[in-house]
């Protein structure tokens, strides 16, 4: 016996469909997000950005993340660039520092 249940309705006759499919079940959605908060930061340097979006970034752009021990500054590094680039771990992250840290994903993130 086969049964027909929800998921296998004709989209076009559920209420409130769009042709467009939602983010989280989109095959694009990491790349999205991805490119979504690289974007904001570039556009919004001065935005009441926190260390933890700095640290998702990093970790979406593939750099190594390193909240200091005992410090009040994060370090960001890729294997590739001879350069690490540090962070102070305060709020709010003055709009030099997210500069910074957008030219360096540009330059080196992703690079593997």
């Amino acid at each position: 016996m086969l049964v027909r249940c929800a998921f296998q309705a004709d989209p076009a006759r559920i209420a409130g469909w769009t042709s467009r499919p939602l983010g989280l079940f989109s095959p694009n959605s990491a790349l999205n997000a991805k490119q979504d908060l690289l974007a904001q930061m570039r556009r919004n340097p001065a935005g009441d950005w926190s260390i933890g979006d700095v640290e998702v970034l990093c970790r979406q752009h593939g750099l190594t993340f390193i909240r200091g021990a005992g410090t009040s500054h994060c370090h960001v590094k890729h294997r590739a660039a001879p350069e690490m680039l540090t962070i102070p771990a305060r709020r709010p992250i003055k709009p030099v520092y997210i500069r910074l840290l957008v030219r360096y994903i540009l330059q080196h993130g992703d690079a593997r």
